[in-house]
């Protein structure tokens, strides 16, 4: 079992950590990582795991304190039988973004000076360290490389979609001529001699001289000679990359080859380009304790299509590869599908020293992801198809109160609390099981309420399992603060709330005007105007074309540009529309920026009604209360003085 190492404490760094629990809950992250990957029972232990943390929670110094404690526990000669037989060093593997890849050096030597303790800090900075990989061969020579220096690895995933190679020219001449001495007699020397008149004029001419270098030029090779033909008796026999040379080089070193000198870069550039790779990844022969994987969202079509080069990083790293740890603060934002292909990086990895123990590992991660979590995505995606119809089927005498009260009686109730123990238990829940609990808990319900109740419970059960079968594999954390809650108006305004908070000096979004009521609906067609207008893209928010009254929004410069973008949309047509219907100078008293001046309830001390509240917030319609995440409306009808509600939608 390896546990978060002594030597660390994510929490001492004050200008970094305002609030002493983000240092516990971090170092809680990596212990609980840790004892995932490496829990001492193998039917409890999950070789991959996805760190979801939302931005700015830490995500990189969790990662570094995984890979600190992992490789503090190997340098102590503990055992650890998963890691037997593996480099003392982990591999960071960044998106092609430069500015991602400098900020992982960056981090590597600020972990150290902020999260390792100031009397192991001189240490730490002799082997906690970051390498720079531009390369794959590069890759290969710093895993292999001995010594006490940097064994924090830094790459991207460039390297694996077949960038250029460092001194290729010279790395060419070298492995044309290891394998002329590789092939012998299959290939004479008067047909190498032939061949070289093709080769650029400032190669030898004598092929028994192409792999006599300078030792400035072999500073240059990743590899010798020797190690290059090791590389190659090691090639398994049914890979033709060899064989396929060597008949090129026959075809071209023919007595009267007409355009030898053309061909030779067009025929052997890329066949010897992809060799000289192969053979890199030959050479690493050992393996990898831990890889991590910056914005693993990138390879959410990965496995299946080979995006941003999957297939090369899981036929040189991935099966070299004892665990996984991917980031990524966005992977809720993925399709269910999406997220399952994460979860098949598991199927390349090498769990085990030994063959037979990594497929009984990767058929164990296999099963959980498509007889698990695949199916319990599926579940929940219909239960929450069921749920929204049921929703808009409710009949308009239903109200807030109403739906509170049935959510609460004791049927309903003991059918949630058996729902929850079968989602706690392994294993897909039973579609007809948890309908069959459902419908129970809901039966003795007035029947206008009986089908939402029903589908509520069964989407509660499907989330609850989702919940608990997603959590073997992934972690993450979310802020529970208002600092990107953005209501409508009074978005800078100080609150009591806020006045203790220890990142204070952060700008933070305050709660702003609560636009439940008559400016619910208004509010919320204009935001679909606004997102319709942006195509989809970006936030659904109101932003500037929220105006201070109702009759000024089709004057207004962003009511002219909404109304010219939308009126040949047909769906932002509607939404225009309708909100034309619905609001005018008739309705400016009921816009709640206006309603908030005129109220006396907005002078301290006035009496007049009781200011709204996130408090006070009713359960329907759900998410209304903020503007930029309302996701529901009731229908309205506009009326001589302003808007009525009629049954929801």
């Amino acid at each position: 079992m390896i546990r978060p190492s002594p030597e660390i404490d994510l929490g001492q760094d004050h200008t970094r950590i305002k609030d002493p629990r983000d240092g516990a809950r971090q170092l809680a992250t990596v212990k609980e990582i840790l004892s995932r990957m490496f829990e001492p029972r193998a039917t409890k232990r999950w070789e991959l795991q996805l760190l979801a943390d939302e931005v700015g929670l830490g995500k990189t110094f969790v990662a570094l304190g995984t890979a600190y404690s992992l490789l503090a526990h190997l340098r102590a000669g503990k055992p650890e039988a998963d890691l037997d037989g593996c480099y003392q060093k982990v591999l960071i593997i960044t998106p092609g973004n430069k500015s991602l890849f400098e900020k992982w050096l960056r981090e590597v030597k600020e972990f150290v000076k902020r999260c390792v303790k100031p009397e192991m800090q001189a240490e730490g900075e002799s082997w906690f360290s970051p390498v720079r990989v531009d390369r794959l061969d590069d890759l290969a020579v710093a895993l292999r490389r001995p010594g006490s220096g940097g064994r924090i690895l830094v790459t991207h995933t460039g390297i694996f979609s077949g960038g250029k190679l460092m001194n290729y020219d010279l790395k060419r001449r070298f492995l044309l001529g290891t394998l002329f001495r590789y092939w012998g007699t299959r290939f004479r020397h008067d047909a190498r001699d032939f061949l070289l008149r093709g080769a650029p004029d400032d190669w030898p001419r004598d092929a028994s001289t192409l792999t006599q270098v300078t030792p400035e030029e072999q500073e240059l090779l990743s590899f010798t000679e020797d190690e290059l033909r090791t590389a190659l008796e090691r090639l398994p026999r049914e890979d033709p990359q060899v064989e396929t040379l060597l008949q090129t080089c026959i075809e071209l070193a023919q007595p009267y080859y007409r355009d030898r000198v053309g061909d030779f870069r067009e025929k052997l550039d890329g066949p010897l380009s992809k060799l000289y790779r192969t053979l890199a990844v030959s050479l690493i022969t050992r393996d990898i304790p831990l890889v991590v994987v910056d914005e693993a969202h990138n390879w959410k079509n990965g496995p299946s299509s080979n995006a941003n080069g999957y297939w090369s990083f899981a036929s040189a790293i991935a099966r070299r590869s004892r665990r996984a740890l991917l980031l990524t603060a966005t992977p809720f934002q993925l399709r269910p599908q999406e997220m399952l292909e994460l979860f098949r990086v598991s199927d390349d990895l090498k769990p085990c020293p030994t063959l037979a123990a990594s497929d009984e590992r990767r058929e164990r991660l296999r099963s959980h992801r498509e007889d698990v979590i695949a199916p319990v995505l599926r579940n929940t995606e219909r239960a929450s198809r069921r749920f929204a119809r049921a929703w808009t089927r409710l009949p308009r005498s239903v109200t807030t109160e109403l739906i509170a009260e049935a959510w609460a009686c004791a049927p309903v109730v003991k059918a949630k609390a058996e729902l929850d123990r079968l989602a706690a238990e392994p294993g897909a829940l039973p579609e007809v099981a948890v309908l069959g609990i459902a419908r129970a808990g809901a039966d003795a319900l007035d029947p206008a309420l009986r089908e939402m109740i029903r589908d509520a419970l069964a989407l509660f059960a499907f989330n609850s399992d989702l919940s608990a079968e997603m959590s073997q594999l992934v972690i993450r954390h979310r802020r529970r603060t208002l600092h990107r809650a953005f209501r409508v108006g009074q978005e800078y305004a100080q609150s009591e709330k806020k006045s203790s908070r220890p990142d204070l000096h952060l700008l933070h979004g305050a709660e702003g005007l609560d636009v439940r009521g008559e400016g619910e609906l208004p509010h919320y067609l204009l935001m679909r105007c606004v997102s319709e207008m942006k195509q989809g893209k970006g936030r659904s928010s109101l932003g500037s074309a929220l105006t201070g009254c109702y009759s000024t929004l089709k004057v207004s410069a962003e009511g002219k540009d909404i109304d010219r973008r939308l009126r040949d949309s047909p769906l932002g047509s509607v939404y225009l529309d309708l909100l034309g219907d619905l609001v005018g100078e008739r309705n400016d008293p009921h816009h709640p920026k206006v309603a908030e001046v005129v109220s006396p309830s907005s002078v301290p001390g006035t009496p007049g009604r009781r200011p709204s509240s996130s408090a006070s917030a009713p359960t329907r319609p759900s998410g209304c209360a903020r503007s930029s995440t309302t996701n529901c409306a009731r229908r309205w009808t506009p009326g001589a003085g302003g808007a009525s509600a009629e049954r929801p939608r």
